[in-house]
């Protein structure tokens, strides 16, 4: 007698009121269908779905109503959840639903922050962008084409010309490998500036504590602490040597500047220019560079960190040891909060002019004296009015010149060069 299926239909009924399939917890009935690792798979994320889960959410609704209201009042802002990330049958879920997020920010509709929300990542404002191929123009509906979708010659406004389809679309292949550039060569600059600020605080703390120790930091009358403080400082200054480290910082904006402008170059094949850096172009951006250092002027910005510093620890009567640890942060985070935000923004300025700078000059070495203009970007309320009119519009090198240097920190000012009517030409 076969008493096989007899037995079948007993497992069968525990597992289906459990909501488990068979195969999982072992039984016969289950394995008879189950031959392959791929159907074992599917199974197990089958039994954590119709039984596992289910029955702990009925156990996580009975904490809500009964234990939490143990712990304060009731606002639905607290509840009981079971922590299922280190669930190996629930790890293809989460593996598809992080692509979700990945194609959601990819495709531009959703923040960066808001995927790494989801994710349980740490977000921050530098994390609030959207990520959109530069090629993309908004149209608003039932609105004509915009210029960069037109196919005709462009009309003859002046600087203002608007550059035609076929420009653009060469001028956007250009600034894709640029853009892909940025981001890379920013945060290798930001580390070598962290550094160099990191050790001019330094610096600073050693040159300012055996002065401090020989000064008399007794309050004083206020015109006497005024005149005090500017000897102090002037002597602090002295001891630092601040001409030296205004050298090296020099040299890092030229040595950032040249390796910007050999990655421009490179880019600039896309544009029918030639890859090669030739060397008066190379020494007019390291020039530039020299010329962008002597911008941020770093004796006056540590002459100011010095005078806050000392005031400061004055005012909260600090011993020696003290206000020299208190140089040391104020000189090294300058005008900003800390030297990472200070890195931070000098980088990507500096590296976005530097690209920019970099494109002109090439552009003029190869005989181009015209530029497109890409900007306003990131669309209305976060790029201003006035940057996303210009976007696409053609000007001479010396007016991108000049925009280049008046543009803020963190913009999104691009330039490509510009050879005319030929580009239009299939």
């Amino acid at each position: 007698m076969n008493m096989s299926e007899a037995r079948d239909v007993a497992e069968e009924r525990v597992c289906a009121s459990l909501g488990i399939p068979a195969a999982v917890v072992g039984f016969g009935a289950g394995l008879q269908s189950t031959k392959v690792g791929a159907t074992m798979a599917e199974l197990r994320k089958l039994a954590w779905h119709n039984g596992v889960l289910p029955i702990g959410r009925v156990f996580a609704d009975e904490i809500d109503r009964s234990l939490l209201p143990d712990f304060g009042p009731a606002t639905g802002r607290v509840k009981t959840v079971w922590d299922t990330s280190e669930v190996l049958a629930l790890a293809d879920d989460e593996d598809k639903e992080t692509e979700r997020w990945n194609k959601r920010v990819q495709g531009g509709w959703v923040m960066v922050s808001e995927a790494r929300e989801a994710a349980g990542l740490d977000v921050d404002d530098s994390h609030k962008i959207y990520l959109r191929p530069i090629s993309v123009v908004e149209v608003a509906a039932g609105a004509p084409p915009r210029d960069g979708q037109a196919t005709e010659k462009p009309k003859e406004r002046g600087e203002k010309a608007v550059a035609p389809f076929q420009a653009r679309r060469a001028g956007t292949r250009f600034l894709r490998l640029v853009a892909a550039q940025e981001e890379p060569r920013a945060r290798a600059f930001e580390k070598r500036l962290k550094v160099f600020f990191k050790e001019l605080g330094k610096a600073a703390r050693q040159a300012a504590l055996p002065l401090i120790e020989e000064e008399d930091l007794s309050p004083k009358e206020k015109a006497i602490e005024e005149k005090s403080d500017e000897l102090l400082v002037a002597r602090i200054l002295d001891a630092l040597g601040i001409g030296t480290h205004w050298t090296t910082f020099r040299q890092m904006f030229e040595a950032q500047y040249l390796e910007v402008a050999k990655e421009v170059s490179q880019a600039a094949e896309l544009a029918g220019i030639s890859g090669s850096l030739p060397d008066p172009v190379g020494r007019a951006v390291a020039g530039a560079g020299g010329r962008r250092a002597g911008l941020i002027d770093l004796s006056a910005q540590s002459k100011a960190a010095l005078f806050d510093a000392i005031a400061e620890g004055r005012a909260q009567g600090l011993g020696a040891t003290q206000l020299a640890t208190r140089i040391a942060d104020h000189v090294e985070g300058g005008p900003w909060a800390s030297p990472e935000i200070r890195a931070r923004i000098i980088a990507r300025t500096e590296t976005k002019y530097a690209q920019n700078i970099s494109t002109i000059e090439r552009g003029r070495a190869a005989g181009v004296e015209r530029f497109i203009i890409f900007d306003g970007r990131l669309g209305p309320g976060r790029s201003l009015p006035s940057h996303i009119a210009r976007n696409g519009g053609i000007v001479t090198a010396d007016a991108a010149t000049q925009m280049a240097a008046a543009e803020h920190p963190n913009g999104t000012l691009s330039f490509s060069p510009y050879f005319g009517d030929d580009q239009d030409e299939e």
